[in-house]
């Protein structure tokens, strides 16, 4: 399939429903579009693709974008059984939100947006 076609029948899941054939094969070739793309699907149909963090209770968005796997898990799941799966949480524990000071060491534990 080329990427226009599968660009094009992604596309169409906005106005009506593929056919078994149509459906198996965009799976197989979804790898072939860009984030760009696949976030433009994810907006239309509410797919999270944002990182969360958490802090104190509190979810805040991150700057940070799922990778690019995780969208076509989440977009695939979705075409698959037309739910939704809940947006990627970081828990404190993993999260920095201060500034490093010093250049790591070995020993250092490594937190989730210190790289």
């Amino acid at each position: 399939m080329s990427y226009e076609l599968c660009h094009a029948r992604l596309r169409r899941l906005d106005g009506e429903n593929l056919s078994n054939s149509e459906r198996s094969r965009l799976l197989q070739d979804i790898n072939y579009l860009n984030m760009r793309e696949l976030h433009e699907f994810c907006d239309a149909h509410e797919i999270p693709y944002a990182i969360n963090e958490s802090e104190d209770a509190r979810i805040r968005k991150s700057r940070d974008m799922d990778r690019k796997g995780v969208v076509i898990a989440r977009i695939v799941h979705f075409l698959k059984t037309g739910t939704i799966k809940p947006r990627t949480i970081f828990r404190k524990s993993v999260v920095c939100f201060s500034s490093r000071r010093s250049a790591p060491v070995e020993s250092d534990r490594v937190f989730y947006g210190e790289y």
